[in-house]
């Protein structure tokens, strides 16, 4: 699989991200707290979805901190010479 554009309307500290990655090698690098983990996070949730119970804890986690965002956002993604497109709104 190989991503190709992240849009992150709002998740976590995220809000109106947009990372476009290239087809090779990508790394995601920054200090500590600065949101490289809730990139991850967010690629997993639009995969396989947030869990909606609260045992977890992860829907409350990565609620936008700026609360007039919309929680969620989408991906583009390749596998096998097909493009696909995955996007989500999570709620609260």
């Amino acid at each position: 699989m190989i991503i190709h554009e992240l849009k992150i309307d709002g998740f976590g500290k995220h809000c109106n991200l947009n990372i476009n990655f290239s087809e090779n090698i990508n790394i995601l690098l920054g200090s500590n707290e600065s949101g490289k983990s809730t990139v991850v996070s967010f690629i997993r949730a639009l995969l396989y979805g947030m869990p909606e119970i609260e045992i977890c804890n992860d829907r409350k986690k990565y609620r936008p901190w700026d609360k007039t965002a919309k929680y969620g956002g989408e991906m583009t993604f390749e596998r096998n010479g097909v493009l696909y497109k995955v996007s989500a709104e999570f709620g609260t």
